[in-house]
Parts: C-alpha cells; sequence; structure tokens
C-alpha cells in the first residue's frame, strides 16, 4: 500500500467522511487522492450525531491536523511535557481554524504493565514478549532513548511500518528482542505498582490529558499475574477517579 502524502491522505479522507454523513442525497467531490460522483452514503449517522473522529498524532503536521479537524486526539505515550507541548500546538490549530479547543477531547492510548511490587515490575519490563511490543517503535525513538534501533535500514525507519513477523526466521526475531533493552519498555508503556502508576498519571494530568484508554499488558510478561492486573486495573481507576 501506497504511504505517500500519508498527512494530506487523511485530511482528504476526513473530508469525504463528513461530507458523506452530512449529504441528504449524491454528493461530488474531486480531490488529490479521493474522487466521488453521484456518491451516496445510504445510511443516517446512528443518534442522530456523527461519530467523533480521533487521530493517534505526533508529528507537528498531524497535530496540527487533529486541532483543524479531528474531535480528539489518542497518542501513544509519549513524556508528560511533550505531552502539554503537542497539546499546545493541537490547542493552537484549533483555534486557527476557528473552533473551540475545549471541545476536543486530549486522550492518550496507554500500555499498562503493573506488578504487585517493584520486583515484580522488573521481572516484567525484562520479559521478552513485553520487549516484542516495544519494536513497533520509531528508529529516532530508540536512538533518543540512547539505543541502537533494532530495525535500524527499514525503509521508512519505524517497526509499525517495517516490521513483517512472516518475512523473518526465529534466530532474527530474538535477535530484536534482545536488541531492545527495559528502559525502552519503561518509556513505551505505564510501569509499576498501581500506586507509581496513578502518580506517574498524574504528571500526565496536569499537562492536559482528560482520557486515558488504558491497555494491560501485564500477562505478555506473567501469565499467573492476569488475574491480579486485572484487579490491579480496577484499583487503578479507583486512583486516577480520586
Amino acid at each position: 500500500m501506497s504511504f505517500e502524502k500519508p498527512v494530506a491522505r487523511l485530511s482528504e479522507g476526513i473530508d469525504v467522511m463528513r461530507l458523506l454523513w452530512e449529504a441528504d442525497g449524491p454528493v461530488d467531490y474531486q480531490g488529490t487522492f479521493h474522487t466521488l460522483e453521484k456518491a451516496v452514503l445510504g445510511l443516517q449517522p446512528f443518534g442522530g450525531r456523527p461519530p467523533e473522529i480521533w487521530t493517534a498524532a505526533h508529528g507537528p503536521r498531524m497535530l496540527r491536523l487533529t486541532g483543524a479537524k479531528a474531535d480528539g486526539w489518542l497518542p501513544t505515550k509519549m513524556t508528560a511535557a511533550d505531552y502539554g507541548k503537542s497539546l499546545t500546538v493541537i490547542n493552537q490549530a484549533a483555534e486557527d481554524a476557528g473552533r473551540d479547543p475545549a471541545n476536543l477531547t486530549p486522550g492518550m492510548l496507554g500500555y499498562i504493565l503493573m506488578g504487585p511490587d517493584e520486583e515484580a515490575v522488573r521481572r516484567l519490563v525484562e520479559a521478552p514478549l513485553v520487549r516484542a511490543l516495544c519494536v513497533l517503535l520509531p528508529s529516532q525513538v530508540f536512538r533518543d532513548l540512547g539505543v541502537e534501533p533494532p530495525l535500524e535500514g527499514g525503509p521508512r525507519g519505524s517497526g509499525f511500518h517495517d516490521f513483517i513477523p512472516t518475512t523473518i526466521d526465529r534466530a532474527e526475531s530474538l535477535r530484536i528482542i534482545d536488541a531492545i533493552p527495559p528502559q525502552v519498555v519503561r518509556h513505551y508503556a505505564f510501569c509499576g505498582t498501581p500506586a507509581q502508576v496513578a502518580q506517574e498519571l498524574a504528571e500526565y494530568r496536569e499537562n492536559g490529558l482528560r482520557h486515558l484508554v488504558m491497555w494491560n499488558i501485564t500477562a505478555f510478561g506473567d501469565p499467573s499475574l492476569a488475574k491480579w492486573s486485572f484487579q490491579a486495573m480496577n484499583e487503578l481507576k479507583g486512583m486516577l477517579r480520586d
């Protein structure tokens, strides 16, 4: 699939979706990437209002697009300070587009890796399957952390785009995992006891985070903690509410 001009494609795609949602009959559209001729969606949005569009923005152009056209922001984890700076860019773009920034929800998709004590957390961040999840990170993130990227040389510099598991053998898979140290896991996921994770998330709330989608990955590191981890997730949600 072509990955040329992804931001421009997405921007135009959002316009097409909203046009179809709002149309009360056939519509035409002539864009750079999409062409519609007497197009009809045929279904009214459920409940009389269109679904919200949330973007998973990280780069500056995507952040500005989020402010100009999106209803919510759902990036993966970054530092709390960077989150605040990125949200400032989004809010400014919203104002420049004549939109109220307060109507856009600042969210985040957060991997949650919790243990009952610090020794358990140490084991979790060292677990091969947990470290393997970090292969999706862009090469620049590894470099920023002082780590040699495990997939350096890929055409797009991102495991999300370059890593195709069926094309490599077991030995290469293990090499990639061994090249990802625990410090990368701690960057990519919220790691700790429930109280420690809640404390870390408080910094993000201070920088504007309002909606956290929590993805419990604890069982990747230790299947025996699966049941405990979901109880801990409830405990964490209670702490965040308080």
